[in-house]
């Protein structure tokens, strides 16, 4: 559960004073102090994280991450589940950790396709639906509740997306090098290879979408991005360089 918890709470914010921290830990039937010793942990083995939490960490806990580290996705849809189940949630309910004033009970926002649900038991959709809240929840958070685009900042507004589809990359489907913050308006567009981001994470506009510039809501939308990079996560991973070059070779609509 904490390994679930870490990337869905901003850095900095690790202290038993945290409102999630304490609502969590009193669930579990710990001290708050305890939950964000744990976390502090986490950070000081995140290799990914620019920051540092505590340098003093157990043995036991460098084993725990260096086990993480093998299957991150897997665990964290599992610890998901876990706090899920804690706080006793209808199987349309999540637990939003973005309000920084304490934890939020919300109707499900979780959409799957088709093909992601078919021949799937009643256990494993509800795995699979609690990793997709974890990844909109981690991305949201680690790009600070902003489109990385537009600079949006209304969470109803934001998409966490997939840059290599998750139909097609299963492994990556919890992964988040693999995912960018997005308008609903920006979202889609990337995901149908109107939009993407060169090596230098700058946005790149598809000839197909220029094309309807003479409409003002596209200009306006779209062009005054081409060429500016995006607003990189402020922790943890940027996005994968081989998942954007796939997205730049397979997905993104040159002509």
């Amino acid at each position: 559960m904490a390994l679930s918890l870490y990337p869905q709470l901003r850095f900095g914010r690790f202290h038993s004073r945290n409102p999630h921290i304490k609502a969590v830990a009193e669930k579990m039937g710990r001290s708050p102090g305890s939950l964000a010793m744990k976390l502090a942990n986490f950070a000081s083995l995140d290799p990914q994280l620019k920051q540092k939490g505590m340098v003093n960490v157990s043995e036991q806990d460098r084993a725990l991450w260096a086990e993480f580290e093998k299957c991150r996705g897997e665990v964290r849809a599992e610890g998901e589940a876990l706090l899920h189940a804690l706080f006793g949630l209808p199987e349309d309910q999540e637990l939003d950790f973005l309000d920084p004033n304490g934890i939020r009970i919300v109707v499900s926002e979780v959409e799957m396709e088709a093909e992601e649900a078919a021949e799937k038991s009643d256990v494993e959709l509800r795995k699979l639906r609690r990793g997709y809240w974890f990844f909109r929840q981690a991305i949201l958070n680690i790009y600070d509740v902003q489109c990385c685009i537009t600079g949006i900042a209304m969470p109803r507004l934001l998409v966490a997306k997939h840059i290599r589809p998750a139909r097609e990359f299963p492994k990556e489907r919890f992964n988040l090098n693999n995912g960018l913050c997005l308008s609903g308006l920006h979202a889609p567009a990337f995901a149908g290879g109107l939009i993407t981001l060169d090596e230098q994470y700058r946005v790149v506009l598809s000839p197909q979408l220029k094309k309807h510039f003479a409409k003002d809501v596209m200009k306006v939308n779209f062009e005054p991005y081409d060429g500016r990079p995006i607003r990189l996560p402020n922790v943890l991973a940027q996005p994968s360089p081989e998942s954007l070059a796939y997205h730049r070779e397979h997905v993104f609509k040159k002509k």
